[in-house]
């Protein structure tokens, strides 16, 4: 699988329920998967299943914390420098965790996919992950800019829309590909940072500054 740097215990049984987890859950969804598929899947009898995690809400909250923390470690270090002109570092931001998602394409297309899955059990986990390891830094952000955001436009409702364009793509690429007959190769995504960066700053009819500037 693509996210095989997404080690616990390297070639173990609980890596390999996590791995498995991942691959099924991204294909058929959480609820479509059972316990008895996933230690198939994983070469192991259902009793690893429960000695590692427990249940299955367990695992599908262990590839949470583990999406949300690599989210988290990008969102930190993409936006950090107060010395560097705001349309940099949002560039940065975006190639960043475009770069990261494709990587890891599997655990982020369950993790936004599912994250509406909202059992007693798990949603309060989540939101405290959220709140601990993004809401901060992605608020921060925000709060340094707010001159620039229009009157009443208030951080929070900022906020969703930079992790959101990226997660959307990924969860419709497949069929995006199909749709429009345009292939997901890295010459698409070189530009792809550069076009959410302009969208974001200058909406979707402006153009960026550099290019008004070429004007003058």
């Amino acid at each position: 699988m693509s996210d095989d740097d997404i080690t616990l215990d390297p070639g173990g049984p609980r890596q390999r329920i996590l791995d498995a987890a991942i691959d099924l859950f991204s294909a058929q969804g959480y609820a479509a998967t059972g316990v008895r598929e996933i230690a198939r899947t994983a070469g192991v009898n259902q009793a690893m299943i429960n000695y590692y995690y427990g249940s299955k809400v367990n695992v599908l909250k262990a590839i949470f914390e583990r999406s949300i923390g690599l989210y988290g470690q990008t969102v930190l270090g993409s936006l950090a420098g107060d010395g560097e002109p705001l349309e940099a570092r949002m560039r940065r931001f975006f190639g960043e965790t475009i770069a990261m998602m494709r990587r890891h394409h599997k655990l982020f297309r369950i993790t936004w996919s599912e994250l509406h899955y909202d059992t007693p059990e798990i949603a309060e986990f989540k939101a405290g992950l959220i709140r601990e390891r993004l809401l901060p830094a992605l608020l921060a952000f925000v709060e340094r800019h707010r001159h620039l955001l229009p009157a009443g436009l208030r951080p929070e409702q900022v906020m969703p829309m930079l992790p959101g364009m990226v997660a959307w793509h990924f969860i419709v690429a497949p069929v995006y590909t199909r749709v429009i007959g345009v292939e997901l190769d890295d010459a698409f995504y070189e530009t792809f940072a550069d076009q959410l960066t302009r969208l974001t700053l200058h909406g979707l009819l402006a153009r960026s500054a550099a290019d008004q500037g070429e004007e003058r």
